[in-house]
C-alpha cells in the first residue's frame, strides 16, 4: 500500500481530493493513469508472492483445491461415497437349487482422491479405495489402488496434429465407453453384463490424445496381466502382458448445443502369455454371489473386441455396446464368449448427459434441490436397460444371463445423487434356470 500511495502521489497536483484516494492526499489525478498504476502494483505484489513461494490460494471447488497464482501448480483433494442396499426376490432361484442371496447394506465405494498438475505439463492422480470386504457381513475393510499414475500432458489440441499425452502407473485400460466413464456418472448402479470381459485397472504405460476439439480420441497402451482388474481374472506369469487400444469419433454434433451428439467407438485388447482365465458376473447389483461363472481354465491368450455407440439429443439418450472374447485355449476348444446391452434414458426435468472426449460427465441440475429463494427440484432421470451375457461355448459351461433394469435417478445437486434400480434377471446355469428380482438403492456423494 505504501508503494501504491507513493506512485499515486506523483500524479497529484493539489490536495483537494486527498482524503478520497490515499491517506496523504490526492487531487486532479488522471483516472486512466491511476488505474494503470493500480494494476501494475497488483501485478508486482502477485509476482512478489510467487517469488517467495507464498502465492498459494486455497478454495473449495468440487473438493479442496490449492492453486498457485500463476496456475503452474494445482492440487485437488476429494473423494466419493457410494452407499448401496440390495433386496432380493429369489424364492424361485433357491427352489431350483441356487444359493440364497441375502439382502444387505454396504459401502460399494469409499475413495480418497488426490490429483494435480506441476509446471502445467506434469499431471498425477492418486485414488485409494476402501472397500467393504464382506458386503456388509462384517466390519472388514480392504484398501486397494485405483488410479495411481503420473503423466506428461501433450500440447493443447491443435486441430489435427498428433501430440499425445503419456501416463505411467496403475490406471484404467482404454477399453469400453462404460468403463472409461467414471462410476460417479453411470446411469445405473453397475456397469452392464458385458463388463465382465472389460479389463479395468492394471499397471502399465499409455499414450492418449483428443483431436479436433475432442471429436476424435484415442488411447493405446501396454499393461500387465498379473494384478487384479475387473470381473475378469487374467492370470499369467511374470512375462504376461496386454496390448489395449480404443478410438472414438463424434461424427455428428451441434456446435451450439452440447446436448446433441452421436458417438461411436471401438476397443481391442490382446492378452499375451496367460496361464489361466476366468469370467464371472453378478446380475448388475454388486452384492453376494456371481451367478454365472466359467471357473478358471487353462488359456494361452485372449482377444477382446468392443464396439460402442451413443446418442444424446436433448434430455433423451441412447447407448449400447457389444463385447466379444475369443479365447486361445485348445484344451477347452478355443471358446468364444460375448455380451451386449442397450439402454435409453430421459431427463424429466430437461437436463442432458454431458459428453466430452469419449466419455460422459457429471449431470448439473437446472435447479438444485431447495437452492435459491424458491428452491428447485433437482434433476430427475428415468432409464431402461436390456443386457445379455453368454458364457457357454465349446467345453466351457459358465451360464447365460439376461437382464432388464429399470432405473430412477434423483440428482439433488451436482455432488449428490440418489439412485433406485429394479433388476429382473433370467439366469441359466447347468440345471438351474430361474428368474430373480432385485431392488438396488444407492446414496452417492462426491467431492
Amino acid at each position: 500500500m505504501e508503494r501504491l500511495t507513493r506512485a499515486v502521489r506523483r500524479l497529484v497536483a493539489g490536495g483537494a481530493l486527498a482524503w478520497m484516494l490515499v491517506p496523504a492526499g490526492v487531487a486532479r489525478a488522471d483516472e486512466a493513469d491511476v488505474r494503470r498504476i493500480v494494476q501494475e502494483e497488483l501485478r508486482a505484489a502477485a509476482a512478489a508472492k510467487t517469488a517467495d513461494g507464498s502465492a498459494i490460494e486455497a478454495k473449495w471447488k468440487d473438493g479442496l483445491k490449492f492453486e498457485s497464482v500463476d496456475r503452474r501448480f494445482q492440487f485437488h483433494l476429494g473423494g466419493r461415497i457410494h452407499l448401496d442396499a440390495a433386496f432380493y426376490d429369489d424364492d424361485e432361484w433357491v427352489d431350483a437349487g441356487g444359493a440364497d442371496q441375502a439382502d444387505g447394506v454396504f459401502f460399494r465405494r469409499l475413495r480418497l482422491e488426490a490429483n494435480g498438475e506441476v509446471h502445467q505439463r506434469v499431471e498425477f492422480k492418486l485414488h485409494l479405495e476402501f472397500s467393504d470386504a464382506d458386503k456388509g457381513a462384517s466390519s472388514d475393510v480392504e484398501v486397494s489402488l485405483r488410479d495411481v499414475w503420473v503423466g506428461l500432458k501433450g500440447p493443447k489440441d491443435c486441430w489435427g496434429c498428433l501430440a499425445p499425452g503419456l501416463r505411467v502407473g496403475h490406471l484404467k485400460e482404454p477399453f469400453s465407453l462404460e468403463m472409461i466413464t467414471s462410476s460417479n456418472h453411470l446411469t445405473f448402479l453397475e456397469r452392464a453384463l458385458p463388463n465382465v470381459f472389460v479389463p479395468a485397472f492394471h499397471t502399465g504405460v499409455m499414450l492418449h490424445d483428443s483431436l479436433r476439439g475432442g471429436q476424435l480420441t484415442y488411447g493405446v497402451g501396454l499393461f500387465t496381466n498379473s494384478d487384479a482388474g475387473g470381473a475378469a481374472s487374467f492370470e499369467s506369469g511374470d512375462d504376461g502382458l496386454a496390448f489395449t487400444s480404443r478410438v472414438t469419433w463424434t461424427p455428428w454434433y451441434d456446435c451450439h448445443c452440447p446436448c446433441r451428439r452421436f458417438h461411436v467407438g471401438a476397443s481391442w485388447s490382446h492378452r499375451f502369455d496367460l496361464g489361466s482365465l476366468r469370467f464371472r458376473q453378478r446380475p448388475e447389483v454388486n452384492l453376494r454371489d456371481r451367478l454365472v461363472d466359467t471357473g478358471s481354465f487353462d488359456a494361452r491368450g485372449v482377444d477382446l473386441l468392443g464396439l460402442e455407440a451413443a446418442l444424446v439429443h436433448g434430455p433423451f439418450s441412447l447407448q449400447g455396446e457389444y463385447v466379444q472374447a475369443d479365447v486361445d485355449a485348445a484344451a477347452a476348444g478355443d471358446p468364444s464368449f460375448s455380451g451386449w446391452y442397450v439402454f435409453a434414458s430421459w431427463f424429466l426435468t430437461g437436463e442432458c448427459r454431458p459428453y466430452a472426449k469419449g466419455a460422459f460427465g457429471a449431470v448439473k441440475p437446472c435447479g438444485d434441490f431447495l437452492a435459491g429463494r424458491c428452491g428447485g427440484t433437482g434433476a430427475w432421470e428415468v432409464a431402461l436397460r436390456y443386457s445379455e451375457l453368454d458364457l457357454d461355448d465349446q467345453a466351457i459351461a459358465g451360464g447365460r444371463m439376461r437382464n432388464w433394469t429399470l432405473g430412477l435417478n434423483w440428482y439433488v445437486n451436482p455432488r449428490m445423487r440418489v439412485m433406485a434400480n429394479y433388476v429382473l434377471s433370467d439366469v441359466e446355469r447347468g440345471a438351474i434356470g430361474e428368474t430373480l428380482g432385485i431392488l438396488g438403492l444407492r446414496f452417492q456423494v462426491t467431492f
